[in-house]
């Protein structure tokens, strides 16, 4: 929906899922992601969402992210003494 190449989804157990998006995200579509309407009587939500479930949602540079060995175009600790090397975690929404 958002032409995003990386994605990142991580079950967190107790019915609850975070869903990483793989860049910087604008306001109308950080809007979209929780967007519901009314209009039916019911909610309708544009992400669809298990009932029960918690959906959270966060971005991330998919260029510039940290990980651990193994993990696709991760970025390890980086250096104390060079703080852009190391990768960059990434936020919650």
């Amino acid at each position: 929906i958002f032409g995003i190449d990386m994605s990142l989804v991580v079950a967190e157990g107790n019915a609850e899922v975070t869903v990483m998006l793989g860049r910087e995200l604008s306001t109308f579509e950080k809007v979209l992601l929780t967007y519901t309407s009314y209009s039916s009587g019911y909610p309708s939500r544009f992400i669809p969402k298990p009932i029960g479930v918690r959906i959270n949602f966060g971005e991330f540079i998919a260029e510039d992210y940290f990980g651990f060995q193994g993990a696709l175009n991760a970025k390890g600790y980086g250096d104390l003494s060079d703080l852009s090397v190391g990768g960059q975690y990434g936020q919650l929404l």
